[in-house]
């Protein structure tokens, strides 16, 4: 029989055979891009979006967070396959610039422009009636308005549009105005649906308060916004080009301080539930709200409404069972591992790493901290519980196992808890609620614990309801990890339970590189042999 040859002839060869193979094998990494971005010949201001682009679908994006700048708080982080053009949009214009996805390259720095010399001729501001009648809502409305921010600092107002139509509108020479003192603001680029916009006094105080909240933001002209007086100097107008679309009377509203006024159902108008309210995201009147704004409190912040499974994510359990949560977003692509890293001191998860079996786009990951078991379980975990949170990927149905290949959650416990409850590093176990029963998932300790903490890994392909523990069975006590109970509406299945009793602890994402380089070097061996 002819035995199977790599097509290396050389020993020297095999550096390059080992190159073409990971071209081939390899899972699809990210290409990283920063620099300068120029919008109208004008520096870029903060706010907006920075996309890329391969074969006309978006790979990824990025929010200017420094004028002038991008990738400076976070690369743009493009998926793709060696030899692909990349294109780039601010906002809605194309940029001047392409660039090539290559194999393991580096961050590399690339400054974008886009309609440089173009400057947008505004259309003349309407002339409101004294006293108007009730706008017509159109496609676009004024959707949530933040006039009574926190102490006297009006740094922090704005107000929100929303397209709640299911066609993209053209917002070139849309004109926002009303009885507040200052000028006009003019709008300009195209609202996709099912999007937010925000107006802010000051959009780098906004995104300092709000750091997560990722739609489009701009500047508002106004001076500020009225707060005190007759429900008559309390009007917002928004026009298009063809005359007026929408007309607020916020007034009839009374928010408390740093809470906004928002649009309800029957498109009346009603004060937040949340503090902060809810910027680029649905409004907490409209049905169970998230447990705060994404302020920098709890990092709760405005969500993607990516595809196959993203946008935003409100939790089960009533606010009264939470004490902190937080939200964050990346983009997911088959077999390409994205991290979600949270900040919150509070939650004892502070990493979670997916390897998706499909690619979704823009997913949401959200980490709850709870103070009593989720009011989704049957039954308390077992041992000696150190916390109970929840983890939620992307919206119902799409953590399951046939999306999710595998995932390492991170988690730290608190030294002195482990002293005071006399229990060793080798107790601990982080619990899933698979539906019926909890789940022991496989997990390691890991490197870097310091004086305050003690840090570990847990594999897992579904999410639900988990628990930290420590297994410490009382004297004489039997204990079941696994009861039978009737059946849970969770994402969970026995299959996602049989998938948590054998994980595997390799790399996400990397079995066939491993293996590849194996069969390399068995060939490297044999053709030093033959020389």
């Amino acid at each position: 029989m002819r035995q199977a040859r790599l097509p290396c002839g050389r020993a020297t060869q095999v550096y390059g055979c080992l190159t073409s193979l990971l071209q081939v094998i390899s899972p699809r990494l990210l290409n990283a891009f920063y620099g300068n971005v120029t919008l109208d010949g004008e520096p870029a201001p903060v706010g907006i979006i920075v996309s890329a682009y391969v074969d006309g679908l978006r790979r990824g994006s990025t929010v200017v967070t420094t004028p002038g700048r991008y990738g400076d708080a976070g690369f743009l982080n493009v998926s793709g396959t060696n030899g692909e053009t990349i294109t780039f949009k601010i906002n809605d214009t194309e940029a001047s610039e392409t660039a090539t996805w290559q194999m393991l390259a580096p961050p590399r720095e690339l400054d974008l422009t886009a309609g440089e010399g173009e400057t947008p001729t505004p259309t003349p501001t309407p002339t409101p009636t004294p006293t108007p009648t009730p706008g017509t809502t159109g496609d676009v409305v004024i959707n949530e308005i933040m006039y009574n921010p926190d102490g006297d600092d009006r740094t922090y107002e704005w107000i929100e549009l929303y397209n709640r139509d299911t066609e993209t509108v053209d917002l070139g020479g849309w004109v926002l105005n009303g009885s507040m003192s200052g000028s006009d603001t003019v709008l300009s680029g195209m609202m996709e649906p099912d999007t937010y916009l925000v107006l802010a006094k000051d959009p780098t105080a906004f995104h300092e308060r709000y750091p997560l909240a990722t739609c489009r933001v701009i500047q508002g002209n106004w001076t500020y916004l009225t707060n005190l007086g007759s429900s008559s100097k309390k009007r917002i107008d928004l026009h298009s080009r063809s005359g007026l679309i929408d007309t607020v009377n916020y007034g009839v509203v009374e928010a408390r301080e740093d809470y906004s006024a928002e649009r309800n159902a029957t498109d009346g108008w009603e004060e937040s539930l949340l503090e902060g309210g809810t910027p680029c995201s649905e409004n907490s009147v409209l049905g169970t709200p998230q447990t705060s704004g994404p302020t920098g409190g709890n990092n709760d912040g405005g969500h993607h409404h990516g595809g196959g499974g993203g946008g935003s994510i409100s939790s089960p359990d009533q606010s009264g069972n939470l004490v902190k949560g937080e939200t964050r977003c990346e983009w997911l692509s088959i077999g390409v591992p994205a991290i979600y890293r949270f900040t919150t001191p509070e939650l004892p998860v502070y990493e979670v790493n997916i390897t998706p079996s499909v690619s979704a786009g823009e997913i949401c990951v959200r980490v709850e901290l709870l103070k009593n078991t989720s009011e989704l379980v049957r039954e308390p975990a077992w041992g000696k519980v150190y916390k109970n949170v929840n983890i939620w990927v992307g919206t119902t149905g799409f953590a399951v196992p046939e999306n999710i290949k595998e995932a390492v959650i991170s988690f730290r416990v608190e030294n002195s808890w482990m002293s005071d409850e006399n229990v060793q590093s080798e107790d601990i176990r982080m619990l899933r609620w698979n539906g019926t029963g909890w789940n022991s998932l496989e997990m390691e300790e890991a490197d870097g614990s310091d004086p305050s903490y003690t840090y570990f890994k847990a594999m897992t392909n579904a999410f639900s309801p988990f628990a930290i523990v420590a297994e410490v069975p009382s004297a004489g006590e039997v204990t079941s990890h696994t009861t039978p109970t009737a059946p849970s509406p969770l994402e969970s299945e026995e299959e996602s339970a049989a998938a948590e009793k054998t994980p595997t602890r390799r790399a996400p994402g990397f079995e066939v590189l491993w293996s590849a380089m194996a069969v390399l070097f068995v060939a490297y061996l044999s053709i030093r042999r033959k020389h």
